[in-house]
């Protein structure tokens, strides 16, 4: 059933652990929410770590669950900007678990 629904009102986004389905454009344009579109898909990766640096610039630190909701991602999206910022050295984790936060 969801194969017949995907490309006329939903389109895949992600792959493996991180997929999810949304209103395509189309079908939010007939409901008249055109720009939540734009909202959901509007920020490529590099402006999405953009977003991260800046808040945590802002706050001196950021959370699994605060990367979310600045981003606009999932538990697994967030994790994996959480890790390229690692990576790069800006962050580094404190804690662990549920308690976990990510600082400069």
């Amino acid at each position: 059933m969801l194969g017949l629904m995907e490309g006329v009102f939903l389109e895949r986004v992600g792959t493996r652990k991180g997929t999810y389905y949304q209103l395509t454009h189309e079908t939010l344009s007939s409901i008249g929410e055109k720009e939540k579109y734009t909202r959901i898909k509007g920020l490529s990766e590099e402006q999405k770590l953009q977003l991260l640096k800046n808040y945590i610039e802002t706050n001196g630190k950021v959370t699994n669950e605060e990367s979310r909701n600045v981003c606009g991602v999932n538990r697994d999206q967030a994790k994996r900007l959480i890790r390229k910022l690692i990576n790069e050295g800006f962050i580094r984790q404190k804690g662990k678990g549920r308690g976990a936060y990510y600082e400069k």
